[in-house]
């Protein structure tokens, strides 16, 4: 399975306000839309990091590498993709009418903190942190995406730094957070024909049983990975287990 690790930077958008607290600014009084800055992107598992920027590639070269990477990938890791990095990019690619990638599974990090876990903070920043994992890196604040859309040389280098720690720090997460996946991609269905890997998440072999899974009317032999220490069930139902709760209710 190929799986992409995607980070977008944006500008924000520029508009004429009357005081400190506005809360709501209409339409006409947006000055300049807000638009992509520069993206970084690499494979799980590889060490190469892709970086591609309005800077240096133009708009249009960046948008369409960021779609040919997406047109590879078979799922895209990224943290709140679903409500903005992936959004956003489909807007760049309906702007250059490349019609939409390939289709893949979203793997939404910020989704799982979300559902899983409380914490004070569920920014990346403070999950790494929690983690003892190499953190994002540190900068100056807002005076960095000015500066970078002024075309400060030095606030863009910083900015590629920026995006690019996004994407390394995003796979060890990833993997801390694995068995605490749902719906993740099945590893098995993209494995060669002859191996027989039974955990879903990471596709190793090295499972250890861990007693039956029973719904209403059918049980499952269920394992837990010790890769990855995720659980998963056998697709097909036991008749051993099957039998076995019966006598148990009976």
């Amino acid at each position: 399975m190929k799986t992409l690790l995607i980070d977008i930077e944006t500008a924000p958008a520029k508009a004429y306000i009357w005081d400190l607290k506005t809360r709501y600014v209409p339409l006409g009084q947006i000055a300049e839309d807000g638009y992509m800055l520069c993206f970084a992107a690499g494979w799980l598992g590889e060490d190469h990091v892709y970086f591609s920027s309005r800077w240096d590639h133009g708009e249009k070269g960046m948008v369409q590498s960021a779609w040919e990477l997406l047109n590879e990938a078979d799922a895209v890791i990224h943290y709140n993709g679903n409500n903005f990095d992936i959004p956003r990019l489909n807007t760049e690619f309906l702007k250059y009418r490349l019609g939409p990638p390939k289709p893949s599974h979203q793997i939404d990090l910020y989704r799982v903190v979300n559902g899983k876990f409380r914490v004070l903070s569920k920014s990346l920043k403070h999950m790494l942190s929690i983690l003892g994992l190499e953190n994002k890196l540190e900068h100056k604040g807002m005076a960095l995406w000015t500066g970078v859309m002024e075309g400060n040389k030095e606030d863009q280098r910083i900015m590629e730094e920026y995006n690019l720690r996004d994407i390394s720090t995003l796979e060890p997460f990833y993997r801390e957070l694995l068995p605490w996946i749902d719906n993740h991609p099945n590893m098995g269905l993209w494995m060669p024909e002859g191996e027989k890997p039974l955990c879903t998440h990471c596709g190793s072999t090295d499972l250890r049983f861990k007693g039956y899974k029973h719904t209403k009317v059918l049980s499952y032999k269920q394992y837990q990975c010790n890769s990855c220490l995720s659980w998963s069930r056998e697709r097909y139902a036991d008749n051993t287990g099957r039998n076995r709760r019966h006598d148990i209710l009976a």
